[in-house]
């Protein structure tokens, strides 16, 4: 199916419609040159708009032109069924108008409508998502799993993965909150992990403590230290009553960046393994 927007498909059925009082005063009725292709152009219309099989293009076809009763026909009956049936065209033609108005999205096809009913799931592909991320920031899912080789849990390793690019395509789509939320998360377990490896106990089971930890045990090299004020600034920034305002809400490029922090982050990690 051809991808037309509302208003194209709008302008396509009107334009058949103006051409049927024409061909009315047509002498040759059915075998008129200009009937048959704007017979044609209507079939070819209606299954780009609305699909070949469409209950739409099986309606138009119901429609024949010809006396239903048995021949011979005379002249008269032949016009007569004929301007009839261009009259029952008209009128589904614009029921079709009407449906469109009512129903279609301001600038979407049905095949397009349809898509908007797909789920997170279905519109989220962890393939793509991760090449974007190769491309974006010069690592793959196998280097980055390499990076994180301290998690030894198959299943957190697979979370981690699932949620580093969950949180990229979100931040990406201008989910802010929710990438920054959860860049915040992934952040946390990565540095329970890390500690948890060298053995180093920290003075409290919060994203805070975890950094402090690092910091004070010299896991992270001087960069990543500095970048300690963002970390919590991002986890900061995520509370409900610091949103007072348009001006308190998270930035795309905020959001942005509390997922590069994780790839900054891990970049370390590959040199402390």
């Amino acid at each position: 199916m051809s991808k037309i927007n509302k208003e194209e498909a709008i302008q396509k059925l009107k334009g058949l419609v103006d051409k049927i009082d024409s061909l009315k005063n047509e002498p040759n009725t059915l075998e008129s040159p200009e009937f048959k292709r704007w017979k044609r152009k209507t079939e070819i219309t209606l299954e780009h708009i609305f699909g070949k099989n469409s209950k739409n293009i099986k309606e138009l076809k119901r429609i024949d032109y010809y006396p239903s009763k048995l021949g011979p026909w005379s002249p008269i009956e032949r016009i007569t069924v004929f301007q009839n049936d261009l009259e029952n065209t008209k009128v589904l033609l614009n029921s079709m108008i009407e449906e469109i108005e009512e129903f279609w999205e301001e600038d979407k096809s049905p095949e397009n409508i349809n898509e908007g009913k797909k789920t997170m799931s279905d519109l989220y592909n962890e393939k793509s998502i991760w090449e974007l991320i190769e491309t974006e920031y010069n690592i793959n899912k196998k280097q980055f799993g390499k990076r994180i080789n301290f998690v030894k849990e198959k299943f957190k390793h697979n979370i981690i993965f699932r949620d580093v690019g969950q949180a990229f395509y979100l931040a990406k789509n201008g989910f802010n909150k929710p990438a920054v939320i959860l860049s915040g998360g992934i952040i946390e377990e990565l540095l329970r992990f890390y500690l948890e490896s060298h053995k180093i106990k920290s003075k409290g089971e919060t994203f805070e403590k975890y950094l402090d930890a690092c910091v004070e045990n010299k896991l992270l090299k001087s960069a990543i230290s500095k970048l300690s004020d963002s970390f919590r600034h991002f986890r900061n920034l995520v509370h409900l009553q610091r949103e007072k305002s348009k001006k308190d809400t998270l930035s795309k490029s905020t959001a942005i960046g509390a997922v590069a922090t994780i790839f900054t982050l891990i970049n370390d990690f590959e040199r402390k393994t």
